[in-house]
């Protein structure tokens, strides 16, 4: 019997000193790829682990022609808080648009998800943050695979451009590329050129997605800004009634789209009180 125990204790400990490891090759080989393909410094997947790992993890997927640098404050407030953070980056972001014109969306779901394997067996829970289109992909993980929390923040659903409802059958007529008015100040977080080519991808996930809202079971906090000029503010309110979450919450904050970027306190504490309440 003391054996049987022994043999036990030991198959758990190698057990969790394997999936740390894992982790750690997962991210050390992205780390590795990123460099060979010239990510920005800035843009490049990082991973926030306080010296004894915590029971939580949080995992930030960023939105559509962005990178993680748009989590920076985020991130050191939920690391702050306790919780382990992984800022994943999205195959075709944080380099070049005419890198982003050559993936898909589901090569973008992939990386999440290989994100969730390799994390998942180091902690007790784990939380999802996704911003825009990384909210989307959040979403679509959490209908197939086990997520404690998601918070989906200016969830891309529903275009506030009509015109974007018209790219699919007027792309052969359009420019490779559509120039986006970026400010400076977040020049190296997202692409000043959209790829058409790759917002038919999103187009592609965003209906993806839309059509399985009543599969989202995870507890939910959706929150959108009234002034969204991306995301028609419609998004929220969709998301919130047709996810079959038993706990969900609504709650509009900010001015704009991209409100996750800067330092706003008021969305970061509502984000850390959901996840840990």
């Amino acid at each position: 019997m003391k054996k049987i125990w022994i043999s036990m204790f030991l198959s758990l400990i190698l057990g969790v000193g394997l999936s740390h490891l894992m982790a750690q090759d997962f991210f050390s080989q992205i780390r590795a790829q990123e460099q060979n393909k010239n990510v920005s410094t800035s843009g490049r997947t990082f991973f926030l682990k306080h010296k004894h790992t915590p029971k939580e993890i949080v995992l930030l997927i960023h939105g559509y022609t962005s990178n993680p640098s748009e989590f920076t404050h985020l991130s050191r407030h939920l690391f702050n808080e306790g919780f382990d953070v992984f800022a994943i980056r999205l195959p075709g972001h944080g380099t070049t648009p005419e890198n982003l014109k050559n993936t898909s969306w589901k090569s973008w779901y992939h990386q999440v998800f290989n994100s969730y394997v390799y994390l998942k067996p180091q902690y007790e829970r784990l939380f999802i943050v996704g911003s825009s289109t990384g909210a989307l992909l959040g979403l679509k993980l959490s209908t197939h695979h086990h997520v404690d929390k998601v918070v989906s923040a200016g969830t891309f659903l529903v275009p506030h451009s009509k015109l974007f409802y018209l790219i699919p059958f007027i792309h052969f007529f359009m420019p490779e590329y559509l120039d986006v008015a970026i400010p400076k100040g977040r020049q190296h977080i997202m692409y000043t050129q959209n790829p058409v080519k790759a917002m038919l991808q999103l187009n592609k996930l965003r209906t993806h997605v839309k059509k399985r809202l009543e599969q989202i079971k995870s507890p939910l906090l959706v929150i959108h800004s009234k002034g969204d000029d991306v995301a028609a503010p419609k998004s929220a309110q969709l998301l919130y009634n047709r996810a079959a979450s038993k706990n969900k919450k609504l709650r509009w904050l900010g001015n704009e789209h991209t409100f996750l970027i800067d330092l706003d306190k008021d969305a970061y504490n509502r984000i850390s009180y959901f996840l840990t309440h």
